[in-house]
Formats: structure tokens, sequence, C-alpha cells
């Protein structure tokens, strides 16, 4: 198995891409920290883990709140004693509307939690991966982070952040033998009565994928040499590639 003796913090972990990516991770041998502002959502996410034969701690926490991270960060070492893989992942779109019409409150909510929760987990996880001289960051971004798109100011704006934050963290953390790179996955469907109208698109040129295939994206970056660092994947484009070898 690719991960065994991994340790795995995944944000975001109870539905989506970031379920998605837990499940991929405990296939190959990892124990999992997830978190999410739900708990019921992690807590069903815990226990399709258990069923895999791995451990998984479940923890409530909002990546916006620098006390809660830390918290996770704590349990997660009290628990599991290192976080080898982290995965930023907890994020949402926000409502689509025009930019001019964008409340404050609004764009401040996606910024937060896209951006500034990916800051707070990155701060909080890497002093621990410094300590062991090794270690891997993973942060979900979008196309929607290379190119812009109307009606999605707030979410383009953090995902743009998000490729920078990786690229500095990546510069910042290389010579303590810890890669920082980030998935950017586009149109995402995740709703089953979605499934035909995705595959549709996808004949006629769209780039529409399954949580499953972003995990397995995911799983590619966490298992990469250390000289892999600061690149963002297209997931689309990687895996259209596999497909052609």
């Amino acid at each position: 198995m690719k991960l065994s003796g991994k340790i795995a913090l995944i944000t975001g972990g109870g539905r989506g891409i970031g379920k998605a990516i837990a499940r991929v991770f405990a296939r190959e041998g990892a124990d999992l920290i997830i978190c999410s502002r739900t708990e019921a959502e992690i807590e069903n996410t815990a226990s399709e883990i258990r069923s895999l034969g791995r451990r998984c701690l479940p923890v409530k926490a909002d990546v916006s709140s620098e006390k809660d991270v830390q918290e996770l960060a704590d349990k997660a070492v009290k628990e599991f004693g290192k976080i080898d893989i982290l995965v930023n992942n907890a994020g949402g779109p926000g409502t689509p509307q025009p930019l001019l019409e964008t409340e404050l409150e609004d764009w401040n909510q996606v910024i937060t939690i896209n951006l500034t929760g990916t800051f707070l987990c990155s701060k909080a996880v890497a002093p621990l991966m410094i300590e062991k001289g090794e270690g891997k960051i993973i942060n979900v971004s979008s196309g929607m982070g290379k190119k812009g798109r109307p009606r999605f100011g707030p979410y383009c704006a953090s995902k743009f952040g998000v490729e920078a934050l990786t690229q500095v963290l990546a510069l910042e953390l290389k010579e303590f033998g810890i890669t920082v790179n980030a998935l950017a996955p586009h149109a995402m469907v995740a709703i089953e009565n979605l499934k035909e109208r995705a595959l549709n698109q996808r004949r006629q040129g769209g780039a529409v994928l399954e949580p499953e295939e972003v995990a397995e994206a995911a799983l590619f970056l966490a298992t990469q040499r250390d000289d892999v660092t600061g690149i963002s994947l297209n997931v689309f484009e990687w895996i259209e590639d596999r497909k052609g070898r």
C-alpha cells in the first residue's frame, strides 16, 4: 500500500472531494484525521474509514478559526503523534452573483474559509513536519484559481490566492523536506442524478470530474518525490494524460 504508516489530516472531510480523498488514502494504508463544521458528516465518513480497517479521528472544527485549527492539530498529534500529509480541502463557492452586487459579508466568508483556512491549517501543521524533516501539503484549488469566471468573484479571488500561497510555501518549506502542491479540479459532479449529464458534457469536451477522480490525483501528489513541489496539477488534464499512455 502506498501510504502505509502515514497519518493524513484532511479538512472538509465529511463529503465530496474530502470524503473521497479520505477513502482513497485509507485504501492505501493511511490513518486519518478529518474535520468539518458538520459533525454528522465527519462521523459518517469516520465510520466508513474504520470499516476499511483504518483508524480515523473526526474533529468538529472551523478552519477559519485560529483557535479551532490549533486545537485540531493538537488533537491529531495527541492521537497519532505526527501528521505526514495535510490536505487543505475545506471551502465553498459562496453564492454566485455579480461582483459589484456582492456584500462584504459574503466576500469575507468565502475568502476566510477558502484562503485564510488554508493558511491557518498550513501554519499549524507545517512546524510539526519541520520537526521530523518531511511532509506533504496538498491544497485544493480550482480551475477558477487560474482563470476568472463571472459571478464567482470571491471564489476566484480565494483560489487565485491558494495558488499563490502554494508557490510561496513550496519555496519556504523546501529546505525542510516538505512539498507543497495544489490540485486544480474544474467542474465537479457529486450528485447521482447529475452523472448522466456530466458524462454527456465530458463527451462534448467539458471537464466534469467525479470526487473519486480528484482523490486519485491527491494520492498521486501524496506519493511523489520530494523534488516535486510548487506545482498546480490540472486534474482533468492529468486524467486525460494517463488515459493516453
